[in-house]
């Protein structure tokens, strides 16, 4: 095939016809969004005209809601939201998601208006059937603002992020020797530290690691 996949028939008398086609996996483009990723207490909010679209996200999250004590807020208007966020403690929920349309019907913002104007540029992602207009894109791609086309928002997986731990270092030794003067180490200087005495363990943890850490590995 000219797109690089195969086309294959396998016949057998008596038996069937397999026909199997092979195409190769497309790369997404820069500017989608193609995992959303929620962790615990994260607050999700959909600020849309369209109440429907809220719906599809109260959907997508109702299976993940309660064990990840996900908090999902809605606004149609992007007034009321400003006065809401502006009313907020920042400190009140470990992070926020801002779902935000581009064209709010009959508002004087659009919903990038109201990102840059907040500063939330960071937390947001824009969820639009004006995906595709290049003077929308190129907005979104100067202030670093990924993109969902909204007949995509029923598909884009959500799945959970670990909250990672920033600890002064990882230990991976064998000896005990070792490990225990360690120990003793981090805890006279009040330093946090991880011990694994295999490669196996250590990766069992790695999600929850903070990829900045220090990592200090045994030649044997």
């Amino acid at each position: 095939l000219n797109i690089g996949g195969t086309f294959e028939i396998v016949s057998r008398i008596g038996v069937g016809t397999k026909i199997i086609i092979t195409l190769p996996q497309e790369k997404a483009p820069d500017w989608f969004v193609d995992t959303i990723k929620v962790s615990e207490n994260t607050q999700l909010i959909s600020i849309d005209d369209d109440v429907s679209i809220h719906n599809v996200w109260q959907d997508r999250i109702s299976d993940i809601k309660d064990v990840l004590n996900l908090e999902y807020i809605t606004f149609t208007s992007g007034q009321e939201f400003k006065t809401w966020l502006q009313k907020q403690n920042d400190q009140s929920k470990s992070s926020q998601i801002y779902l935000v349309d581009y064209e709010l019907l009959n508002q004087k913002q659009t919903g990038l208006d109201l990102i840059e104007e907040l500063g939330i540029a960071n937390n947001s992602i824009l969820v639009t059937s004006r995906y595709e207009e290049e003077i929308i894109r190129s907005r979104c791609e100067k202030l670093k603002i990924k993109l969902i086309p909204k007949a995509m928002a029923c598909f884009v997986p959500i799945i959970e992020e670990k909250i990672k731990i920033k600890y002064d270092g990882v230990l991976m030794d064998d000896d005990s020797i070792i490990q225990l003067a360690w120990k003793i180490s981090a805890q006279s200087n009040n330093k946090s530290i991880l011990i694994f005495d295999n490669p196996n363990d250590f990766l069992k943890e790695i999600e929850s690691i903070d990829p900045s850490t220090k990592l200090y590995v045994d030649s044997n």
